[in-house]
């Protein structure tokens, strides 16, 4: 039995569902062979808070709508809690949570039984504390690790069957921009969400990219073949990211590094 085939006969087994949207290529896959392998048995929610950029937003609706799946947003504000606000390595664990009670929730109203995801095997070897909040959920599951797919694997399936976001760059909620040492706050995220606006109105759509907050400074992390680009804007870079808020503003000369707040 190939992957597709068993992630195929995961789905069938589950019978009805909802897919947690974010519109990132994993969970767009997911809810697009969701719908092919249940039809009108799978729904589609995104959660909407200070943390999901609104590029995000819109890239969700359009991709349900698109797929002909039913989609609601489930709105919740993870500041308000200071568990989370103060920006602990485990926030993940704290938001995952929230979100999943949420949607479980909302689940149980409409009387559906599960709640997919679009982990897949990479997040396994990866720093994500949230894992641990799903395994919490009896009525969570994640298709993709239960037939051991991979992100490049999700890419390609995602490709062949036509998805338009089957190479879009990698995303993160705008928190993993925030540097420990500081709280998270709807000013310091709506800087982060303004500045990487910005910088790809000047960069390609597919380039890896990260307006990292470091209080004062911003560090912007971009694939190594975009620096150029970065650097013969750096004027008007630097003067609209000033503008936001930001006294410095620097180039990390590493490159983009998923997860690079967590070292």
């Amino acid at each position: 039995m190939s992957q597709l085939e068993k992630l195929k006969s995961i789905l069938t087994e589950i019978g009805k569902a909802v897919v947690a949207l974010s519109g990132g290529v994993d969970s767009s896959y997911l809810a697009s062979i969701a719908k092919e392998t249940l039809g009108d048995n799978v729904r589609a929610v995104t959660v909407m808070s200070p943390l999901l950029p609104a590029h995000e937003r819109y890239g969700a609706q359009k991709l349900a709508g698109d797929l002909k799946i039913p989609h609601e947003f489930i709105e919740i504000d993870e500041l308000a809690d200071e568990k989370f606000s103060n920006n602990p390595m485990d926030k993940c664990y704290i938001c995952k949570k929230m979100r999943l009670e949420a949607i479980s929730s909302w689940a149980k109203g409409k009387g559906i039984p599960w709640i997919l995801d679009g982990s897949n095997v990479d997040d396994l070897s990866d720093f994500r504390p949230g894992m641990k909040a799903f395994k919490e959920f009896p009525n969570a599951r994640s298709p993709f690790l239960e037939a051991g797919i991979n992100k490049k694997e999700i890419r390609l399936l995602s490709k062949l069957s036509g998805l338009p976001v089957w190479n879009k760059p990698a995303a993160a909620c705008l928190a993993t921009r925030i540097s420990l040492d500081q709280p998270i706050t709807r000013l310091n995220l709506k800087q982060v969400e303004e500045a990487e606006e910005f910088l790809r109105t000047i960069l390609p759509e597919e380039t890896q990219l990260r307006v990292r907050h470091h209080a004062q400074t911003a560090r912007i992390e971009v694939d190594e073949d975009c620096m150029g680009k970065i650097i013969a804007g750096s004027d008007k870079i630097s003067d609209h990211l000033k503008k936001i808020g930001f006294k410095y503003v620097t180039l990390d000369l590493s490159g983009y590094k998923k997860g690079s707040l967590n070292d």
